[in-house]
């Protein structure tokens, strides 16, 4: 009997809390994405080279060069 108890009140406190997540949802959504590009530099650790991204006219990144940071 108590075992049935428990597993109610486990189950309850479960229902409870999707609950909650689900009117905090309703009333505020959450955005996954952003619409700002977050800039990236890929760089190595021993010899402190990145790559540099250079943009054409257009907007696109068309070179990628490696370069050397002091």
């Amino acid at each position: 009997m108590n075992s049935l108890r428990y597993t109610n009140a486990m189950l309850t406190i479960i229902a409870l809390a999707f609950s909650v997540i689900a009117v905090e949802n309703f009333i505020r959504p959450t955005v996954a994405q952003s619409t700002q590009i977050q800039p990236v530099a890929i760089c190595d650790v021993m010899s402190h080279v990145c790559l540099d991204v250079e943009r054409n006219v257009q907007g696109s990144f068309v070179n990628v060069r490696a370069v050397r940071q002091n």
